[in-house]
Protein backbone atom coordinates (compact mmCIF):
# COMPACT_ATOMS: atom_id res chain seq x y z
CA UNK A 1 0.00 0.00 0.00
CA UNK A 2 2.80 2.36 0.85
CA UNK A 3 4.44 1.66 -2.50
CA UNK A 4 1.20 2.42 -4.34
CA UNK A 5 0.87 5.74 -2.51
CA UNK A 6 4.47 6.64 -3.32
CA UNK A 7 4.10 5.85 -7.01
CA UNK A 8 0.81 7.80 -7.13
CA UNK A 9 2.51 10.75 -5.43
CA UNK A 10 5.56 10.51 -7.69
CA UNK A 11 3.25 10.63 -10.74
CA UNK A 12 0.98 13.41 -9.45
CA UNK A 13 3.61 15.78 -8.04
CA UNK A 14 5.21 16.68 -11.42
CA UNK A 15 1.73 17.06 -12.90
CA UNK A 16 0.64 19.45 -10.12
CA UNK A 17 3.86 21.45 -10.41
CA UNK A 18 3.45 21.70 -14.16
CA UNK A 19 -0.16 22.86 -13.87
CA UNK A 20 0.59 25.46 -11.21
CA UNK A 21 3.38 26.97 -13.25
CA UNK A 22 6.21 26.01 -10.91
CA UNK A 23 9.37 25.30 -12.85
CA UNK A 24 10.74 21.79 -12.70
CA UNK A 25 13.90 21.55 -10.68
CA UNK A 26 15.93 20.04 -13.52
CA UNK A 27 15.34 23.06 -15.80
CA UNK A 28 17.88 25.87 -15.49
CA UNK A 29 16.38 29.17 -14.34
CA UNK A 30 15.84 31.90 -16.91
CA UNK A 31 18.87 34.18 -17.18
CA UNK A 32 18.46 37.62 -15.68
CA UNK A 33 18.94 40.41 -18.18
CA UNK A 34 19.42 44.04 -17.34
CA UNK A 35 18.79 46.99 -19.58
CA UNK A 36 20.62 50.25 -19.38
CA UNK A 37 18.46 53.29 -18.67
CA UNK A 38 17.89 55.59 -21.60
CA UNK A 39 20.41 58.41 -21.78
CA UNK A 40 19.20 61.63 -20.17
CA UNK A 41 17.90 64.20 -22.59
CA UNK A 42 19.74 67.51 -22.67
CA UNK A 43 18.29 70.34 -20.61
CA UNK A 44 15.91 72.10 -22.94
CA UNK A 45 13.58 74.93 -22.04
CA UNK A 46 10.07 73.61 -21.47
CA UNK A 47 7.72 74.01 -24.38
CA UNK A 48 5.18 76.73 -23.77
CA UNK A 49 1.99 74.80 -24.41
CA UNK A 50 -0.41 76.70 -22.16
CA UNK A 51 -2.11 79.58 -24.00
CA UNK A 52 -3.05 81.07 -20.62
CA UNK A 53 0.42 81.16 -19.04
CA UNK A 54 3.86 82.31 -20.17
CA UNK A 55 7.25 82.65 -18.51
CA UNK A 56 10.40 84.20 -19.99
CA UNK A 57 13.84 84.32 -18.36
CA UNK A 58 16.75 85.68 -20.38
CA UNK A 59 20.24 87.03 -19.87
CA UNK A 60 20.39 88.67 -23.30
CA UNK A 61 18.00 89.45 -26.12
CA UNK A 62 19.76 86.78 -28.20
CA UNK A 63 18.36 84.08 -25.88
CA UNK A 64 15.48 82.08 -27.40
CA UNK A 65 12.00 83.19 -26.40
CA UNK A 66 8.87 81.19 -27.09
CA UNK A 67 5.23 81.74 -26.30
CA UNK A 68 3.00 84.79 -26.37
CA UNK A 69 5.12 86.94 -24.01
CA UNK A 70 8.45 88.30 -25.31
CA UNK A 71 11.01 90.62 -23.74
CA UNK A 72 12.16 93.33 -26.13
CA UNK A 73 14.55 95.34 -23.96
CA UNK A 74 16.42 94.65 -20.72
CA UNK A 75 17.13 97.37 -18.13
CA UNK A 76 20.68 98.73 -18.50
CA UNK A 77 23.27 97.09 -16.25
CA UNK A 78 20.88 94.24 -15.37
CA UNK A 79 22.34 90.71 -15.56
CA UNK A 80 19.11 89.47 -17.11
CA UNK A 81 15.37 89.86 -17.01
CA UNK A 82 12.23 87.82 -16.49
CA UNK A 83 8.53 88.18 -17.10
CA UNK A 84 5.53 86.00 -16.39
CA UNK A 85 2.02 86.34 -17.70
CA UNK A 86 -1.28 84.63 -17.09
CA UNK A 87 -4.79 84.98 -18.45
CA UNK A 88 -7.28 84.66 -15.58
CA UNK A 89 -10.94 83.83 -16.33
CA UNK A 90 -10.36 84.76 -20.01
CA UNK A 91 -10.72 88.51 -19.30
CA UNK A 92 -7.86 89.48 -16.93
CA UNK A 93 -4.27 89.50 -18.18
CA UNK A 94 -1.71 89.66 -15.34
CA UNK A 95 1.94 90.40 -16.17
CA UNK A 96 4.85 90.56 -13.70
CA UNK A 97 8.29 91.73 -14.80
CA UNK A 98 11.76 92.24 -13.38
CA UNK A 99 14.47 94.32 -15.12
CA UNK A 100 12.32 94.60 -18.27
CA UNK A 101 12.14 97.89 -20.15
CA UNK A 102 10.02 96.72 -23.09
CA UNK A 103 7.97 93.63 -23.86
CA UNK A 104 5.34 92.42 -26.29
CA UNK A 105 2.24 90.24 -26.03
CA UNK A 106 0.89 88.20 -28.96
CA UNK A 107 -2.82 88.67 -28.33
CA UNK A 108 -3.82 86.14 -30.99
CA UNK A 109 -2.07 83.32 -29.10
CA UNK A 110 -4.43 83.57 -26.12
CA UNK A 111 -8.11 82.85 -25.60
CA UNK A 112 -9.22 86.34 -24.55
CA UNK A 113 -12.95 86.97 -24.23
CA UNK A 114 -13.38 90.34 -25.94
CA UNK A 115 -17.16 90.52 -25.39
CA UNK A 116 -16.71 92.35 -22.06
CA UNK A 117 -14.05 94.38 -20.30
CA UNK A 118 -10.53 92.98 -20.42
CA UNK A 119 -8.23 94.03 -17.57
CA UNK A 120 -4.48 94.35 -18.11
CA UNK A 121 -2.50 94.33 -14.86
CA UNK A 122 1.26 94.91 -15.12
CA UNK A 123 3.37 94.92 -11.95
CA UNK A 124 0.34 95.95 -9.91
CA UNK A 125 -0.88 98.67 -12.30
CA UNK A 126 -4.32 97.98 -13.79
CA UNK A 127 -5.84 99.35 -16.96
CA UNK A 128 -8.42 98.27 -19.50
CA UNK A 129 -7.19 96.52 -22.62
CA UNK A 130 -9.12 97.43 -25.76
CA UNK A 131 -9.26 95.25 -28.84
CA UNK A 132 -7.93 97.29 -31.74
CA UNK A 133 -7.49 94.65 -34.44
CA UNK A 134 -3.84 94.17 -33.61
CA UNK A 135 -2.06 90.89 -33.19
CA UNK A 136 0.81 92.14 -31.04
CA UNK A 137 0.76 94.69 -28.22
CA UNK A 138 4.14 96.28 -27.43
CA UNK A 139 4.63 98.05 -24.10
CA UNK A 140 7.55 100.22 -22.94
CA UNK A 141 8.31 101.47 -19.45
CA UNK A 142 8.22 105.27 -19.20
CA UNK A 143 10.61 107.42 -17.15
CA UNK A 144 7.90 107.63 -14.46
CA UNK A 145 7.64 103.81 -14.35
CA UNK A 146 4.28 103.38 -16.06
CA UNK A 147 3.79 101.14 -19.10
CA UNK A 148 2.96 102.84 -22.39
CA UNK A 149 1.78 101.18 -25.60
CA UNK A 150 4.24 101.52 -28.48
CA UNK A 151 2.71 101.66 -31.94
CA UNK A 152 4.48 99.51 -34.53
Amino acid sequence: MKNAARSYLSLMLPLVLMLTGCPRSEEPPNPVTTTKPAPAEPDLPPANVDPNFAEVRITSLADPQTGWLRIGQIRKDAPGAWATGSLVRDNKLVIETEDVEEFSIRLTDMHINWTGRVILRINGQSSELMKRNRQVLRLKRSQAGSWDAVEP
